[in-house]
């Protein structure tokens, strides 16, 4: 079931610069860099702002994980763990 209006994800500049800094350093699990590339590619003040199925394909993943990244950080923000397997 596609959720009636889709969540929009806004960054701040230090939340993309720790996003953008998890995905390029270190040695992060995968699911963890995967949920920091959804949000980085849906932030909508950001350079992409891509859709959920653009989104989807190139990090080769589902729609529905897209939106699921959305709804969780809009419900629980960057305080959650992203590398927690029910949250971003």
């Amino acid at each position: 079931m596609v959720p009636k209006t889709k969540v929009e994800v806004r960054l701040t500049d230090d939340q993309r610069e720790t996003l953008a800094r998890l995905v390029r350093t270190g040695s992060h699990p995968a699911a963890m860099r995967r949920r920091a590339d959804i949000l980085l590619l849906s932030d909508a003040d950001g350079p992409d702002a891509w859709s959920d199925d653009d989104i989807a394909e190139r990090l080769e993943t589902s729609r529905m994980t897209v939106q699921r990244v959305r709804q969780q950080f809009a419900a629980e923000g960057m305080g959650t763990r992203l590398d927690h397997a029910g949250s971003l």
